[in-house]
């Protein structure tokens, strides 16, 4: 992401997230104005008048800031899912094209810089709509309750991801 898009994206974040603190705070001041003024009872026109003078702010000011705010906070939520999306599908095809159709999820996970979660979720849909098949991995025939040399490695080898085999996709 070069570093204007990054500084854009910043600004729209903020922005977004002050105008909806100020938008809601406009709401509670409106919400919590009190109904009496020094300790007498407000008359009905003491009370049209407060109203006025309460309500125009709140809408003028609470309602848009707090649209505004919203509004740019999904669109950039929209965009980061859009560009995640992007990231995967272009991983995907290129771990097709080099693998021969078998695609793991680690493979994919980290060629396309997102979580396993994602890349997951990714392949199951994947795999739906291509007729892939989800590999199963070999089970070990001896397990020793020693420690071996390797399993220090907190990472797994990639032969434990999760692996989808898209044979009509080459």
């Amino acid at each position: 992401m070069s570093r204007r898009k990054s500084i854009v994206t910043t600004g729209l974040l903020v922005g977004g997230g002050l105008s909806l603190l100020f938008g809601l705070m406009a709401l509670i001041w409106y919400v919590t104005l009190p109904l009496e003024k020094g300790g007498k009872p407000i008359t009905r026109t003491d009370s049209v008048l407060i109203g006025a003078r309460v309500s125009l702010p709140f809408w003028v000011l609470g309602i848009p800031s707090t649209g505004a705010g919203a509004w740019l906070l999904y669109t950039q939520r929209r965009q980061q899912v859009q560009a995640r999306r992007d990231r995967l599908q272009a991983a995907f095809q290129n771990l097709l094209a080099s693998q021969g159709g078998k695609v793991s999820v680690r493979g994919l996970a980290q060629e396309a810089r997102c979580s396993a979660f994602w890349a997951n979720d990714f392949l199951v849909n994947k795999a739906q709509e291509l007729n892939g098949q989800r590999l199963t991995a070999a089970k070990p025939e001896a397990v020793s309750d020693a420690p071996s040399a390797d399993s220090a490695d907190p990472v797994a080898s990639p032969a434990d991801s999760p692996s989808y085999l898209f044979p009509n996709s080459q």
